[in-house]
């Protein structure tokens, strides 16, 4: 994530747009942090002891990572091997 965002941005906004990414980021990590437990109990397989059965949790964050990775192998070009000129272009055409 953090090394696709030193790249894709464009030069005259690059700093500003890899701070806001960062700052998107760490609000999304607190978000996930303190809606983990209550997440847990929610979505847990077992009935009788939701506490102990955090299955539920890790089986929609899967899920959100897996439709993720659908998501960037499909629109997501790549930038390996080329300048930062070159992958300007490549963004300005999407």
């Amino acid at each position: 994530n953090m090394g696709v965002n030193a790249e894709i941005y464009p030069l005259d906004v690059r700093s500003a747009a890899n701070g806001f990414a960062t700052q998107a980021n760490w609000v999304a990590n607190a978000i996930v942090a303190a809606t983990f437990l209550q997440l847990c109990d929610a979505l847990s397989t077992n009935r009788d002891c939701p506490g102990d059965h955090p299955d539920g949790a890790f089986f929609l964050y899967a899920a959100i990572g897996a439709a993720g990775f659908v998501f960037l192998w499909c629109l997501m070009p790549e930038t390996a091997g080329k300048m930062l000129e070159e992958i300007d272009e490549l963004f300005e055409k999407r």
